[in-house]
């Protein structure tokens, strides 16, 4: 690897990650639970973190955050498929341990394979290039290494081992390679009739009580039990051995995050199928199993699961988040249609607001006679203000709040335009009278005097 590759590690109750020029990164932390299994799909930059304390998987994404998943058992082991973007994981409850994998996108579940009651699942790795599954149980006293398809209706005894404390897939050479303590890596092909385990590396210094097998390229990549630092073996030609970081401190898992250790020449055959369930890859194509892990037909006829045994992602289920998310819907065209009632009314009000509906005029009386005596004068002066035509731009914000602030502040109320500055002045008659029959009849009184 170069200086800019490298791979993540457990310690404690954190996920770092570790270049090959020593640099080192938190990628996850929690202060509650003890971490059981890690993997990393490569292609997506999904972490997948188990948690068998409080029996939880969860997904760990940069930009859309996490995802735990809940109510499958106690998740321990992890394997990531990385075409599918599945992730596979192990539940062990005592009682009815099993395989199980969930498709975190589309909050999907389903049981993979049942194992015997009381069994111990040492080791899992998936190898979807060839749609297959590695495990190993310990069961009465020994180990057996097993070999299934991806929806778990196809098993085989690959080997009964001594031991297997880790396992990796050989995807180009069609085998499995597990660690078989204390100083011991076994090969052991796919497809032999007989068993044909073949002995890679024995009796190395440096390969001691391995675990956490990580293959890329020439070499295999494992923690030295009990020791802070990530060794490597070449494979071929001297396979020797040698360490490669030490700065892994108190580490108990390890997996690569280089975009090669993930081929990338595998299509998704699960892409655009219709399954009720999780889609797998298959050696014939894409299938789908259902939560109980029956394989479904033509992906439809599912079997309808009781509530309580739904997986919960997030403290929801599939169901329920689908139709919290459509609630969201009508809520929010109701919301934009009071919104637009609202500014409806504010703009018909301002706009009947504009209205003269009165015109008080303000009377003066002038002086009581002209200059020098005399009768007095009956003209009426009015003086209109001049008013200057001007243009201004109103900026169309600032006009809805002045509607707002004019409408609903009790401060501002409605004032009769057309008025500012008008004065009225009318000189007195002599009579203090004035109402409309006094001057007719006063009118009259002076016609038949003359």
């Amino acid at each position: 690897m170069t200086s800019g590759e490298g791979g993540m590690y457990v310690s404690g109750n954190c996920v770092r990650s570790i270049t090959r020029d020593a640099h080192a990164t938190q990628l996850y932390s929690t202060q509650t639970r003890g971490i059981t299994g890690m993997d990393y799909d490569v292609r997506r930059g999904r972490l997948f973190v188990s948690s068998s304390s409080t029996n939880s998987l969860e997904a760990v994404n940069g930009t859309h955050g996490r995802v735990e998943v809940t109510n499958q058992g106690t998740p321990t082991k992890v394997a990531v498929d990385w075409v599918t973007g599945n992730v596979y994981f192990v539940d062990s409850t005592p009682s009815a341990p099993k395989i199980r994998v969930c498709d975190v996108t589309r909050k999907r579940c389903a049981v993979v394979i049942d194992l015997p009651a009381g069994s111990e699942v040492t080791a899992l790795a998936v190898d979807p290039a060839n749609a297959y599954i590695l495990y190993c149980i310990h069961h009465d006293l020994e180990y057996i290494l097993w070999l299934s398809s991806l929806s778990g209706h196809r098993t085989k005894d690959l080997a009964t081992v001594s031991n297997c404390s880790a396992l990796a897939a050989d995807s180009f050479r069609h085998r499995a390679l597990y660690a078989d303590a204390p100083a011991r890596l076994v090969a052991v092909p796919y497809d032999s009739p007989t068993p044909a385990s073949k002995i890679l590396i024995e009796s190395d210094a440096n390969f001691q009580s391995p675990h956490s097998l990580a293959l890329f390229e020439d070499h295999i990549y494992f923690l030295v039990a009990n020791t802070f630092k990530l060794s490597r073996c070449l494979l071929y030609s001297t396979k020797t051995c040698e360490p490669f970081f030490y700065r892994i401190f108190d580490a108990n898992l390890f997996v690569l995050n280089h975009e090669s250790a993930q081929r990338g020449d595998v299509k998704n055959s699960c892409e655009g199928s219709t399954c009720d369930g999780v889609c797998v890859l298959g050696q014939e194509g894409p299938q789908c199993v259902c939560q109980n892990g029956r394989l479904s037909v033509d992906g439809k006829d599912c079997d309808v699961v009781e509530k309580e045994l739904l997986p919960l992602f997030n403290g929801w289920s599939a169901a329920d988040a689908a139709a919290a998310g459509g609630a969201w819907v009508p809520l929010l065209v109701g919301t934009f249609v009071l919104m637009a009632v609202c500014f409806g009314i504010v703009v018909l009000r301002r706009c009947r607001g504009r209205g003269v509906t009165a015109l008080p005029v303000r009377f003066r009386n002038a002086s009581p006679t002209k200059e020098g005596g005399g009768q007095p004068s009956h003209d009426a002066t009015i003086e209109f203000p001049v008013e200057h035509s001007t243009h201004e731009f109103v900026n169309p914000l600032e006009f809805v709040r002045h509607v707002w602030e004019r409408s609903f502040s009790s401060r501002h109320r409605r004032r009769p335009v057309g008025t500012a500055g008008l004065t009225i002045e009318v000189p007195p008659t002599g009579d203090n009278s004035d109402t409309e029959s006094d001057l007719d009849t006063k009118d009259t009184q002076l016609f038949f005097r003359k």
